[in-house]
């Protein structure tokens, strides 16, 4: 008979499998819930990662400040300063009247940094960004552009994602319309897509640089507001990392042209200038080093030179050229660079051939903190710390005024730490500015006093300049006048708008 039942060693071998099984199926069940989890860490960790700047630097409403036509305004703009002060600052005010016309409009703006003409009048920068329309008496728009940094003027201001002031490295750029709403936001920190260096901004567009992580295919690229890219135009620079090729370029628009420089060492082939055409980009000149000591401008064999554009106009192209330490770590060289003291010149170029007009020798430790050009002529601001001096060149074909003495070194040494030398220039934080009259003058904003320089070789030949004790820290001309930008106490600011200047033709 045979037997049907199950020994014992059957049920161990069925009880061990059934236990290998569910040791199997821990396993699969513990593989599948790592996989998942390490799934939604990549998950969570790209959208962070990858995340668009462009969330961070929108325009967002916020209440309008005070503005009206009534200088009594300007008491609680500026806030609770000293009876003895604000008694100053109006009398100072009021002479104004004469060269500029009447107060027409006060505006509070606090913790403005500098100011922009605009299309509707001009607008107050700063971590807050003010409109002012009209005669600098109505408030348009009042916005926060949170971690967005404002520049430019015309038509459209811009909100730029800044992640390195030092190299001008830009991650979002967001378009502002008259009225400071936000027009179509563009991420530049794309995956795979070149990176983006501020350079400038100015008339509604915005110049930035356009690089390859690692260097490659340098472009300059013109953008609009509503177009987008305009045009982009290969750039021909000395190897460098992205970062130092950003900090080493500085930039000018002109009206016609857009002239670039860049640190270069001897035995490059880069060029020292650079100049393309405003519209479209075509090259219009270049100057490299042999083409500058042909001119006469010899630059230091021993060393890299550094090629800062100062201010670019109609006619001339104002550019220092300074002598910096190449010593040091690459990722310390923008900031040696900006801090470096060496020998260095002040000279003018031609836009229309990229020939050298002018040049002047500089102190090593002077610093450039506002300049304008305008015709064959040009208005340069220089300070120099160490001297205690500060100094106005106003250059022309023909002869270099100097003048000396307007201010104390100490009331524009603010300035002086306002100004960045590097990607961003001095376009991203005032402290000093220049405003060019009709009749050649200009208007000079020191950040502790105002100064009126006549024009040069002007009708009157015993014109002097007026220094005025007004803490401005910026002045700026638009179709409705002339600006200034006040500080009052700690964050208090106040715009002042006159209606005595006319636009310059």
């Amino acid at each position: 008979m045979s037997d049907t039942g199950t020994s014992q060693g059957d049920l161990d071998r069925v009880h061990g499998d059934d236990e290998l099984m569910a040791a199997d199926r821990r396993t699969l069940v513990i593989a599948v819930l790592a996989m998942v989890g390490l799934v939604l860490i990549g998950v969570v960790s790209g959208s962070l990662f990858a995340r668009s700047a462009c969330a961070d630097i929108s325009p967002q409403a916020t209440p309008a400040p005070e503005a009206d036509g009534d200088p009594e305004l300007l008491v609680d703009a500026l806030g609770a300063l000293p009876a003895e002060q604000l008694a100053t600052i109006r009398s100072s005010l009021d002479d104004l009247n004469v060269a500029l016309g009447p107060i027409t409009g006060v505006a509070a703006a606090a913790g403005a940094t500098g100011l922009a003409a605009t299309g509707q009048g001009v607008a107050a920068l700063g971590d807050d960004v003010v409109a002012l329309a009209g005669q600098g008496d109505r408030v348009e728009a009042a916005v926060s552009l949170g971690a967005g940094t404002a520049v430019g003027d015309g038509d459209h201001l811009y909100s730029l994602a800044l992640t390195n002031p030092l190299t001008g490295q830009v991650d979002a750029l967001q378009p502002l319309d008259e009225d400071l709403t936000g027009l179509t936001c563009q991420d530049t920190a794309l995956v795979g897509s070149p990176l983006a260096f501020h350079l400038a901004a100015g008339d509604g567009q915005l110049l930035v640089l356009r690089i390859d992580e690692d260097g490659d295919d340098p472009e300059l690229e013109m953008r609009d507001p509503v177009a987008g890219q305009v045009w982009s135009a290969a750039l021909v620079l000395p190897t460098a990392p992205a970062g130092l090729a950003g900090a080493r370029l500085t930039a000018g628009l002109g009206p016609q042209v857009v002239v670039a420089g860049t640190r270069t060492t001897p035995g490059e082939g880069a060029p020292v200038l650079t100049a393309v055409d405003r519209r479209d980009g075509a090259p219009r000149w270049t100057l490299d080093r042999a083409e500058l000591a042909t001119a006469g401008i010899a630059l230091p064999e021993d060393g890299p030179t550094r090629a800062e554009i100062a201010a670019v106009g109609d006619g001339l192209a104002l550019v220092v050229l300074r002598a910096v330490d190449g010593a040091g770590r690459a990722d310390e060289e923008a900031e040696q660079d900006a801090r470096s003291v060496g020998p260095q010149r002040l000279l003018a170029v031609a836009t229309d051939d990229g020939s050298v007009r002018w040049d002047v020798e500089l102190e090593p430790t002077e610093r450039v903190v506002a300049a304008s050009t305008r015709d064959d002529a040009g208005q340069v601001v220089l300070l120099d710390p160490d001297l205690g001096r500060t100094r106005v060149l106003e250059p022309r074909d023909d002869a270099i005024r100097e003048l000396e003495g307007l201010v104390r070194p100490d009331e524009v040494t603010a300035a002086l730490d306002a100004v960045r030398v590097g990607g961003v220039a001095a376009g991203l934080t005032r402290g000093a500015g220049i405003a060019p009259l009709e009749d050649g003058g200009a208007v000079l904003a020191t950040g502790a006093s105002l100064v009126l320089l006549p024009a040069p070789g002007g009708t009157d030949p015993g014109a002097v300049p007026t220094n005025l004790p007004l803490p401005v820290i910026d002045v700026v001309r638009h179709p409705g006048g002339v600006s200034l930008l006040l500080v009052g106490e700690g964050e208090r600011r106040a715009v002042v708008t006159f209606a005595g200047a006319r636009p310059v033709s």
